[in-house]
């Protein structure tokens, strides 16, 4: 029997740049089956030099990022000064089709110009390649404090913290895997070539969350709230045994989860969800009275059976061992040579009939006469390609809260139509409540929730610019049908709902792909559409916990810490923007559709690989270490002049620290030492950068450091962010106009395709588009649609729900 094909059969990628985020944009695209040319320098990417490794012994083929981020691909060691390597390289870039490049190897490879003969050359760098920060250098704790992140995770009487993945470079990797598939699926349609200019800070900007929202709707500073500050019910309690995320849900969700913990929540005070606010101080109380002697397992079990989406702290211990993941094969064995079997995380997302390569890391230069016979690319059209990537793909978004949305504004933004389905009696929950009990309960145009506060939420807005709305009532036969006759004019459907929530509509796939062969259909829930924990709910907050992330977040005291935005919703929505990209190609290809299996927790715990591997090498058990990196010193947070005021600092190699020392004359003395003493006086050189950076504003602090070439980077806040010379000058923020919200700036593409200008559509109002959409689509006649209003299958305003109700999309 012959096996299931890659994902990616055909394409050919050329990788070359430092950083993870490039790492990472190869490796997603090598192990969905591209073959994969990773240039390195002489010496190697600096990549092979971070661990951990076998028995901490370091070795430039065994260090555990280089493993599996590199897993797969295919390794030339080329220095573009001689000619020899500058020929191969030239004809390495003229047979890519798609080319993973920084700014210097962009240079070197002629990017621009192959773009102009049909290649799809994505350049990733920190900062972009225009804008007055372009030159600067960053690494991810730069990133994670200049995207706001690092602001607001921690204590609120504690430094800044950085969250303990990289996920800043991470998340700039999946986007440029991403929109290159999406370019490069375009220029297979007889498109052109295209440039993007991608940056990781841009990038890392579309995964925040609240912070910017609040203040652009209410000019609301988002502060660090802790694992039990702030809001209520929703955070990292201890218990007996170890640490449970309470999550207490939105809508029904929250009004069970007051019954569940009892006497005093029980108290109908409680019962506006801005109590968690306005009364934390006794709900915190109430609730850790309520967890004192019940172990992690025992309160989930308790919470999960009542469809509350709790979750319990996973180390990389509790992963190895969970029944989940050990029931749907996440760990799979890769044999490397001189090392022999590893284990490691298979992928973030799966499909029936599909696979993904596993293979080993390359050893440097391995392939040098291999790409010797490599032959030219085919040449396409001359010129870049001015329209957007996704022109002409329909998409069917029926998603609610964060990732599924997130995603699909994605899609939006690369130039699909995005038709966001909502049912009128339970539209999506992140708009909030049709009738607030208080102006607190959602994030509204200067704390105004209005007559229709459903339309005015800022989260809302955020996560689904772009789309066209439609609102049906899928109680009813009409609605159901007229739902699955627009699914069959789609090409993609996204979902983020639990397991056979859409069964029982007729909108799931087994039901549409009778209806269209060839649907691409991405699943997001929680924990998958198999295995014995599928039907669990969960929030990016319970994904958070389960997927390893936090147990390695926290202060150096090493108790864990709730990151500051909920990570694995913006992780599983940039996967599933992939996942879509590589579903097109192996459908233009075999002209199949495919179901995806997006397990949210599974998107994230993939980046687990470098401590899973330490685990099972040296037998650590990650915990978190403040902002300390095991290779870099100084790497930090320190305190400036002002209130709240921090500015980053990171030091990757001796050069770095040698610019350092000649800005900060406290430093000068220890301008000799070597990285390893380096580390074992940290706390001492931690200190002087600390007594250096309390006596300057961070502005002038910032400056010298930008001027001497070191990574820094100040801990924004909202206004910061807002207020940035360098977003402004890029366009970065977009300016839009919503019937009900009125004018508001928003985050926009996290890349630059040519001379495209992002779209200004603000987020629809409830069932805005009905009528558009089902005449466009379905031809249906204007006296048609009138009688669908007043039989009440379509909708603009939400109608009564009730808890036991079948009208509802159910959430992850």
């Amino acid at each position: 029997m012959p096996r299931a094909p890659f994902w990616l059969e055909g394409v050919q990628a050329l990788e070359a740049g430092e950083g993870l985020a490039i790492a990472y944009a190869g490796h997603l695209l090598a192990r969905l089956g591209a073959v994969v040319w990773k240039v390195e320098p002489p010496r190697g990417d600096p990549i092979r030099a971070l661990g951990p490794f076998p028995e901490d012994v370091p070795h430039p083929e065994r260090g555990a990022h280089h493993l599996f981020y590199n897993g797969g691909k295919r390794s030339l060691a080329l220095n573009p000064e001689r000619r020899g390597d500058r020929a191969l390289l030239s004809r390495l870039a003229r047979a890519a089709d798609v080319l993973l490049v920084d700014a210097a190897w962009a240079e070197a490879t002629r990017a621009r110009a192959l773009a102009r003969r049909g290649a799809v050359a994505v350049v990733v760098t920190p900062f972009g390649l225009t804008g007055p920060y372009r030159d600067l250098p960053a690494c991810d704790l730069v990133l994670q404090a200049m995207m706001g992140l690092a602001y607001i995770t921690g204590e609120p009487d504690r430094p800044p913290l950085q969250v303990g993945l990289p996920v800043a470079e991470l998340t700039a990797g999946q986007l440029a895997a991403g929109i290159a598939l999406a370019c490069l699926w375009r220029r297979r349609q007889g498109g052109r070539g295209v440039l993007v200019d991608l940056s990781c800070w841009e990038a890392a900007l579309t995964a925040m969350e609240h912070a910017p929202m609040a203040w652009s709707y209410l000019r609301r500073v988002w502060r660090r709230r802790g694992n039990l500050g702030g809001l209520a019910g929703w955070g990292l309690y201890p218990c007996r045994d170890g640490y449970v995320g309470v999550i207490s849900g939105l809508g029904d969700a929250y009004l069970r989860f007051l019954e569940m913990v009892g006497p005093p929540l029980d108290d109908p005070r409680f019962r506006s969800m801005s109590a968690r606010t306005r009364l934390a101080d006794e709900m915190h109380a109430a609730i850790l009275a309520w967890l004192a002697g019940r172990g992690r397992e025992e309160v989930v079990r308790e919470a999960q059976a009542r469809g509350l989406p709790f979750g319990y702290l996973h180390t990389v211990e509790d992963l190895l061992r969970s029944p989940q993941l050990r029931a749907r094969r996440f760990f799979r064995v890769v044999r490397q040579p001189g090392l022999g079997e590893i284990t490691v995380p298979y992928a973030p997302f799966r499909a029936r009939g599909v696979r993904w390569r596993l293979a080993p890391a390359p050893a440097l230069d391995r392939h040098r006469a291999l790409a010797r016979h490599l032959s030219p690319r085919p040449q396409g059209p001359k010129g870049l390609d001015r329209d957007l990537p996704l022109a002409g793909v329909r998409v069917l978004e029926m998603a609610v809260v964060w990732a599924g949305p997130l995603c699909g504004r994605l899609l939006a933004e690369a130039g699909a139509e995005v038709i966001k389905l909502e049912t009128a009696r339970r539209p999506d929950l992140i708009r909030g409540p049709a009738r607030p009990l208080h102006p607190a309960d959602g994030v509204y145009p200067r704390a105004q929730p209005g007559p229709d506060p459903w339309n005015r939420h800022a989260y809302f807005n955020d996560r689904n610019r772009g789309k066209l709305g439609i609102c049906l009532d899928l109680d009813r036969p009409e609605g159901r049908e007229l739902a699955r006759a627009i699914a069959a004019r789609c090409d993609v459907v996204v979902e983020n709902l639990s397991p056979g929530a859409l069964a029982r509509f007729g909108l799931d796939y087994a039901t549409l792909s009778r209806l269209r062969r060839d649907i691409i259909y991405l699943s997001m829930p929680a924990q998958g559409l198999t295995g014995p924990e599928r039907g669990y709910v969960g929030y990016g907050a319970t994904n958070d916990l389960t997927s390893g992330l936090i147990s390695v977040t926290g202060y150096e005291d090493g108790t864990p810490q709730n990151a500051g935005i909920n990570v694995s919703d913006p992780v599983a929505a940039f996967h599933g923007f992939v996942a879509v990209a590589a579903a097109l190609h192996l459908r233009q290809r075999s002209g199949r559709g495919l179901h995806i299996d997006l397990s949210q927790r599974e998107s994230t715990a993939y980046f687990m690989a470098p401590y899973l591997l330490d685990y099972l090498w040296n037998g650590r058990v990650a915990r978190p270490t403040g902002n300390a990196h095991p290779h870099w010193v100084p790497h930090g947070l320190y305190p400036c002049a002002g209130e709240d005021s921090w500015l980053a600092i990171a030091v990757r190699d001796d050069g770095e620290w040698q610019s350092l020392c000649r800005v900060i004359p406290s430093l000068a003395a220890l301008s000799g030492l070597s990285l390893t003493e380096r580390l074992a006086r940290r706390r001492e050189i931690d200190d002087l950068l600390a007594g250096w950076a309390r006596a300057l504003p961070r502005a002038e602090a910032w400056r010298r450091l930008r001027e001497a070439g070191v990574p820094s980077g100040p801990a924004y806040e909202g206004p910061a962010l807002f207020a940035d010379p360098h977003l402004r000058r890029r366009g970065f923020w977009v300016a839009a106009h919503h019937p009900s919200a009125g004018r508001r700036l928003y985050p926009g593409p996290p890349w630059r395709l040519g001379d495209g200008t992002p779209s200004r559509r603000p987020a629809p109002t409830l069932g805005q588009h009905n009528r558009l959409v089902l005449s466009r689509l379905l031809g249906l006649s204007e006296e048609e649609m009138d009688e669908l209003e007043s039989q009440g299958v379509l909708a603009t305003q939400p109608k009564a729900h009730h808890p036991n109700s079948s009208g509802g999309l159910a959430q992850h």
